[in-house]
């Protein structure tokens, strides 16, 4: 009953997106392991396209793994504020709590997480104690978006990097600039092919090293194009490049 309410309340009310703390991570599993009755798949803003639940895994240099489990709702942009926070923050620790004292010097109820559970089933009290909880929650969440302006940054860097706001998140730094590149091949009449990750990925192999013919080579000169690497530094430093060297005669 309470998934079948909430359902009709948020198509009621229509949002443009959903936003939480660490609902990539806790909330839209829980929630979804829940749903016997699969009322979650109404929450799709497009008809006939229902809701899904799609696990994901980001792995990258920058951001390390992530794992991901969201309720995929057509139609709507999802921000989990605690990724946003751990990607541009450096702080001590990433609770709600802590974060919320960083920047907003306000916290919420101190309320251990099975106890929470503990006093859903308790008296009337204990249930009023919840739902302040969970409405402080709420409004601490909204504020550090507020302050942080979380959505114009993001909604900006989606306009620039023409990727879904979705995807900031949830995908890494490399489709932003694939995307761009897309976009000006497209606009020149190229198109950009797309492997599929299916393919057999092969090892990288190295260059080839040749033997080299002992000598002095003053007739023909000899090319160094990898001028990074150890050898033509050297050549350089020792006046064996044509850059530095100087003849005696001056034709």
């Amino acid at each position: 009953e309470l998934f079948q309410k909430w359902i009709s309340f948020i198509n009621s009310t229509n949002p443009d997106g959903y936003t939480g703390y660490n609902i990539f991570g806790y909330d839209w599993k829980y929630m979804a392991d829940r749903d016997k009755w699969s009322y979650l798949k109404n929450a799709s803003r497009i008809y006939e396209i229902p809701s899904v639940m799609e696990h994901k895994e980001l792995k990258s240099s920058a951001y390390g793994v992530n794992t991901f489990d969201i309720l995929q709702i057509p139609g709507v942009f999802q921000v989990d504020l605690y990724t946003e926070i751990r990607r541009n923050h450096k702080l001590e620790s990433y609770s709600l709590n802590n974060v919320a004292l960083h920047f907003t010097k306000q916290q919420k109820d101190d309320m251990p997480y099975m106890e929470l559970f503990k006093k859903l089933k308790g008296s009337a009290e204990d249930v009023w104690l919840c739902a302040k909880y969970c409405v402080q929650d709420t409004f601490l969440v909204i504020e550090l978006i507020r302050q942080l302006k979380i959505i114009p940054n993001l909604i900006e860097m989606a306009k620039v990097t023409r990727v879904p706001i979705d995807w900031l998140i949830t995908r890494g730094q490399q489709i932003k600039v694939f995307n761009q590149i897309a976009y000006s091949c497209n606009k020149k009449n190229f198109c950009v092919p797309i492997f599929s990750n299916d393919r057999v990925q092969q090892k990288y192999v190295g260059a080839t090293v040749l033997n080299a013919n002992i000598g002095a080579y003053m007739d023909q000169a000899v090319a160094g194009l990898d001028f990074a690497s150890l050898y033509p530094s050297i050549m350089i430093a020792h006046k064996l490049c044509y850059s530095t060297f100087v003849s005696d005669d001056p034709e």
